[in-house]
């Protein structure tokens, strides 16, 4: 039978037993009625009473009985849905019990803030059992600061959620989320609460907080209209507090607009990562931008991660590599992923390329055939560990088609880019006769970091350094006290900072000066963050030291030019005006007034006074300039004289814009002015030294021009008196090498431009000379001379002059062997930024077996060599004479 069977049944049951129990009371009513009778009517007895009633009595009875037995019926009834509510509420509490011990969350009930129930969670949450809770108030579980907040909230039965920090049995202290409501419990109003333990997510969040202000690269969080939703300290560090709600590129760039290929809306509109560069402006560092776009389900961007990172360290190190590759012996290079991106003189020098060849080629094809795999596999070995700096040998074709071995250090700088230092060790392998195999192992990634990291404990002693101060070994100093190393003054810093961290909890930071090993200023700043064990205590701290030296300097220098720069506009002063064309009013700025050397409002402004005080001569072109403003929509941007109170005349500048209405009439014209007096004057006095300088500069290149002639004169007399034909014939070409040098500044000293010359007239006059020095031996010669409308520059006219001189001197001296006459056509043509030179002769031709890169004649020698310097190619043509084309790159 199922329970609900079993509870009717037992409700028929009870309801039988009280119509029995009625029918019972009916006869006892009988009995009664009838031993009144016998005691008040004596004439019947009792049996008869009972037995033989009167038609009344049994009415009577009859009626009692029924009314007795309704009641009975009722009153099962009335007992028998009391009982069913008594069941039902039994299996809701157990329902609820169910519920509540099935949680996560622990459950209280409590009546006027005294707990009534728990569920298990709640009890093992506090560390009770769940009957020691009972009778506890819920108040006096919380740390006494939020006792009365709980009580508060209690009492005005508050709905919401809120945090609390409550007491375990063991005294221990946990933060708990907290979220109650009204309830109704055995027939009684109660409240219902729900606790969540937070310790571990407040605790996470505390380690991701402190993880996020560690970080030394700049992060902000961004809405899609670029508002600052948050930002680390490095960010507040450098641009200061109060940036949340501020747009980026106000705050940062002190922009009015979105910077240019900015990263953030990229990524917003590409709903990818974005990447870009950007240059210091004013306080803001150059930084090398990321942005990552935060997209919801429904594929929205809803905010956009930027991640900033300084890189005024690695500009200040790619200028020093590039002086580092002009003076190194060893080859330096950076490299893409397939190609070098640059290469040293060293390394063209040992393979034998140009670098415009070496960038051209991908760098895989001139590793050695059997080197590449394990190269590649070594590579990527060492990246899978973490290492950060990579080691290895390997071959490299020379031009010649020879291989090299190179040793190779190389590094990772940032994705897609790679330094590498390589040194030819093919003499060594050949004394070795094998293959190195035993790399270095290489450092982890807080190793090779420029900072100093170190952890250090309670006391002080380190327990971790990535490098010590140089002379000293790691080991040397693992277990010392950090305190040790650093002079009593830097001490007390360091020491006050790092107390206060394993005192709060809370990261620091400090700066401090230390003397070099060379006997610099340098300055460190150094982050200290808490290290906390599980339990939440701090057990020590990590301290991240930086050398900002570079940047304590480069602050040094903003704030003497600002303070400069204050002092400037002190000085200078900008004034304002506005004028009301409708009305004809006219507003001034004080400055204005002070321009002019008045006091401020010492009078109403006036549009009559401001021509009044404009210098005579001035004035009809301020007016002409006022009018085509207003009526033409001219920018008005002009310098004019202006008479001030005193009587003097100044300089001053003048700019405005008109405002105009819907139906396009001017209404107001606002701008500023601004005393350029000094400017003025300076500029006279520029413009005096340029004539000066210009003066002295072509004087130079007459005495630059006289002296080579002196030299010229020695190679001559010199000549003079030496018998050997060979001698006398090397210094004739020394002394038309000179000559070729030479004309340079003769043609600059007759020009105007020191910068360029016409390149038709100095070749033509060249190769006239070169014909009239003599090798011609009777031959008549003519020169063709075909420039077009190119330009070079002095760096590039040397080198030419030298080439044309060798290439011309060789056509004369060998191309016309045994013929009366010839001739010579030189030809110089530009093609955007290439130029093409041409020589060509029609004598007899350069020997076929004649190689011009391989020749022991000085004149060939020097034809390549300068070439090369001009970054060219040469090409030889031996079909009908001899033309030799050089193509080069304007300089």
């Amino acid at each position: 039978m199922s329970s609900n069977g079993m509870k009717k049944a037992k409700g028929i049951i009870s309801t039988h037993k009280i119509i029995l129990l009625g029918i019972l009371f009916g006869l006892a009513v009988g009995f009664i009625n009838a031993a009144v009778d016998v005691i008040y009517f004596t004439d019947h007895t009792f049996i008869e009473h009972l037995f033989s009633p009167t038609p009344v009595e049994i009415w009577m009875r009859s009626v009692v009985l029924i009314l007795f037995i309704l009641f009975s019926v009722y009153l099962s009834r009335i007992i028998n849905k009391l009982k069913r509510a008594e069941e039902e509420r039994k299996e809701s509490e157990e329902r609820y019990r169910a519920l509540s011990d099935a949680s996560f969350e622990g459950i209280c009930i409590s009546e006027k803030g005294v707990i009534v129930n728990t569920n298990l969670q709640f009890a093992e949450m506090l560390g009770y059992l769940q009957e020691e809770l009972i009778g506890l108030e819920i108040k006096n579980l919380t740390v006494p600061e939020y006792q009365e907040r709980v009580a508060k909230n209690i009492k005005g039965n508050y709905t919401g959620v809120y945090e609390s920090k409550a007491i375990r049995k063991d005294g221990a202290i946990i933060d708990v989320e907290i979220h109650g409501h009204r309830a109704n419990y055995k027939g009684r109003h109660v409240r219902q609460t729900v606790v969540r333990d937070i310790t571990e997510r407040k605790r996470a969040k505390a380690e991701i907080s402190s993880i996020y202000n560690a970080i030394s690269d700049f992060i902000t969080v961004q809405d899609t209209e670029f508002r600052i939703l948050s930002y680390n300290r490095a960010v507040e560090n450098v641009w200061g507090k109060d940036l949340k709600g501020k747009l980026c590129y106000e705050a940062y760039q002190g922009r009015s607009d979105i910077c240019p290929d900015c990263a953030v809306k990229r990524a917003i509109d590409s709903k990818k990562p974005e990447s870009t560069s950007q240059t210091s402006t004013g306080t803001s560092p150059p930084v090398e931008i990321y942005a990552y776009p935060i997209i919801d389900d429904s594929n929205k961007v809803v905010a956009v991660v930027e991640h900033g990172r300084d890189i005024t360290e690695r500009m200040r190190m790619e200028d020093e590599l590039k002086s580092i590759m002009a003076l190194s012996k060893d080859m330096i290079c950076t490299a893409s992923e397939t190609h070098f991106v640059k290469v040293s003189p060293v390394m063209e020098k040992v393979l034998g390329y140009t670098e415009e060849e070496l960038l051209k080629i991908p760098f895989i094809e001139l590793i050695h055939p059997d080197d590449i795999q394990p190269t590649k596999d070594l590579i990527e070995e060492k990246l899978k560990k973490g290492e950060s700096a990579i080691s290895f040998v390997n071959r490299y074709r020379h031009k010649d088609g020879s291989y090299r071995w190179f040793e190779w250090m190389s590094k990772p700088v940032e994705e897609g880019l790679m330094y590498g230092v390589a040194r030819d060790i093919t003499e060594r392998k050949k004394a070795e006769q094998a293959r190195r195999d035993n790399e270095e192992q290489l450092r982890s990634i807080t190793e090779t970091s420029p900072d100093y990291i170190m952890n250090l404990d309670r006391e002080g002693k380190i327990i971790f350094i990535n490098r010590p101060a140089p002379g000293l070994m790691v080991e040397d100093v693992i277990g010392t006290s950090a305190y040790d190393f650093i002079d009593d003054e830097n001490k007390v810093i360091m020491k006050e900072c790092v107390e206060g961290v394993l005192e709060s909890g809370v990261q620091g930071k400090y700066v401090i000066c230390r003397t070099s090993t060379d006997g610099q200023a340098r300055y460190y700043e150094s982050r200290v963050g808490p290290v906390k064990d599980p339990s939440g205590e701090v057990i020590g701290v990590t301290i991240n030291a930086s050398d900002i030296t570079e940047r304590k300097r480069a602050e040094e220098k903003i704030q003497k030019s600002e303070s400069q720069l204050r002092e400037a506009q002190k000085i200078a002063g900008l004034g304002f005006w506005d004028l009301n064309l409708i009305t004809g009013e006219l507003y001034w700025s004080d400055e204005i007034y002070r321009i002019i050397g008045l006091e401020p409002q010492e009078f109403v402004p006036s549009y009559e006074k401001f021509a009044s005080l404009v210098h005579p001569d001035d004035l009809e072109f301020v007016q002409e300039n006022v009018d085509a403003a207003i009526k033409d929509n001219i920018p008005y941007n002009i310098d004019f004289r202006y008479r001030i109170s005193s009587g003097e005349v100044i300089h001053v500048n003048a700019q405005g814009e008109v405002t105009r209405d819907e139906d396009d009439k001017p209404i107001r014209f606002m701008g500023t002015m601004l005393d350029i007096t000094e400017r003025k004057r300076a500029e006279e006095r520029i413009e005096k030294s340029l004539k000066e300088k210009s003066i002295l500069l072509k004087e130079v290149h007459h005495r630059v021009k006289n002296n080579m002639a002196v030299i010229i004169s020695l190679f001559k007399l010199q000549s003079n008196v030496i018998d050997d034909e060979r001698v006398v014939e090397l210094l004739r070409e020394s002394q038309n090498r000179v000559k070729s040098m030479a004309l340079v500044h003769e043609k600059l000293y007759q020009t105007g431009d020191f910068t360029h010359i016409d390149l038709g007239d100095y070749i033509n006059t060249l190769a006239n000379r070169i014909i009239d020095s003599g090798y011609a031996r009777g031959s008549k010669i003519n020169c063709h001379v075909d420039v077009d409308d190119t330009e070079l520059s002095i760096d590039a006219l040397i080198p030419l002059g030298l080439l044309l001189n060798e290439l011309v001197t060789n056509s004369l001296k060998h191309a016309f062997k045994g013929q009366d006459g010839g001739e010579i056509t030189i030809s110089l043509t530009s093609h955007g930024e290439d130029r093409t030179l041409t020589v060509t002769d029609n004598g007899t031709g350069i020997p076929e077996g004649l190689d011009i890169y391989n020749t022991k004649t000085l004149g060939l020698q020097l034809v390549t060599a300068l070439t090369r310097q001009l970054k060219g190619e040469i090409e030889l043509d031996r079909d009908k004479g001899t033309r030799v084309t050089i193509n080069f790159k304007k300089v």
